[in-house]
């Protein structure tokens, strides 16, 4: 398919190397690519939203399937005037979720994949962190959970402002 002439836009979602061969079989006939890598989807809250329909759907959006889907919502852009309360409501609907195993009743947020998706998400979050971002969440649970899976609390990273045109660069 990425390599018929007729074809003049492939959109793919998958692995980042999986991108690269998309890429590469399209280059020669400069087709047009929309490739979606990592999972990094995001949501605009502007001052007109709804706050407590965006509080659900972003929660939904975010935490379904711990996370961990191609389509999980990964980044949120609010303006500034409404950033603090939606913040403060969006941490308190994450620390409210029932964190267990999911084919108990009410159970909303079950475990992580592995210990090396439990690992990639400790190792962003104190990347974050050391980026002087405020990081609410991510702990390990143990307790009231099975034994040998990778339980843990839905993290909220919120990143420093910056004053710009340009976002900051990435180290």
């Amino acid at each position: 398919l990425v390599e018929d002439e007729r074809i003049r836009l492939v959109s793919a979602t998958g692995s980042t190397r999986m991108g690269r061969e998309v890429a590469l079989a399209c280059a020669p006939a400069f087709t047009r690519t929309l490739l979606e890598l990592g999972g990094n989807n995001a949501a605009i809250v502007t001052p007109s939203a709804d706050i407590e329909l965006a509080v659900r759907a972003i929660t939904f959006a975010a935490v379904g399937t711990a996370g961990q889907r191609c389509t999980s919502l990964r980044r949120l852009i609010v303006h500034h005037s409404i950033a603090d309360l939606l913040v403060a409501r969006l941490r308190a609907a994450f620390e409210s979720l029932p964190i267990g195993d999911p084919r108990n009743d009410g159970v909303l947020v079950g475990p992580l994949v592995g210990e090396g998706a439990f690992r990639a998400m400790e190792a962003a979050l104190r990347e974050a962190a050391e980026h002087d971002a405020d990081v609410t969440g991510g702990e390990r649970i143990l307790d009231g959970v099975p034994s040998g899976g990778h339980y843990v609390k839905p993290a909220i990273v919120r990143m420093p402002s910056w004053s710009g045109a340009s976002p900051p660069s990435r180290p």
